[in-house]
């Protein structure tokens, strides 16, 4: 949607929505006065469509890999995707050198890694791990 990703882009990594179920997409966007300590509130159209396509397209309306595990959380929790169980669990074997890198930059940028994040997918074939850049 290019109201969610021009809005919520601006600031941050635009998360794919499978990656929170929808109460958690739910509760996030009714609290964008407080968004991670900012205050992002947003006009009530604008926040009602990024809504419903978050709520459309979350972690229940697909049938992948992480969909199903992001489903599971729960949306009482941290929002912070690089928090929960399933992404800490599956990138635990990652040195935090990798994220440093500068084609990386936070543990949060999903597209550096996974060539498929825009579409949801994060096939374990479509990881293409940036090399650490030489002086």
């Amino acid at each position: 949607d290019p109201t969610y990703a021009e809005e919520c882009g601006d600031c941050h990594n635009a998360y794919h929505p499978t990656l929170l179920p929808r109460a958690s997409w739910s509760a996030l966007t009714a609290g964008l006065d407080d968004h991670f300590g900012e205050n992002a509130s947003l006009g009530p159209e604008t926040t009602q469509r990024i809504a419903s396509y978050l709520m459309a397209n979350a972690a229940e309306a697909f049938d992948t890999k992480p969909a199903n595990f992001f489903r599971q959380i729960d949306p009482l929790k941290s929002f912070t995707i690089t928090a929960t169980p399933f992404w800490t669990q599956t990138h635990r074997n990652i040195p935090t050198a990798v994220f440093d890198r500068t084609a990386v930059g936070v543990r949060g940028n999903c597209e550096a890694c996974h060539t498929d994040a825009a579409q949801g997918r994060f096939y374990p074939g479509a990881i293409d791990i940036p090399s650490e850049a030489t002086p």
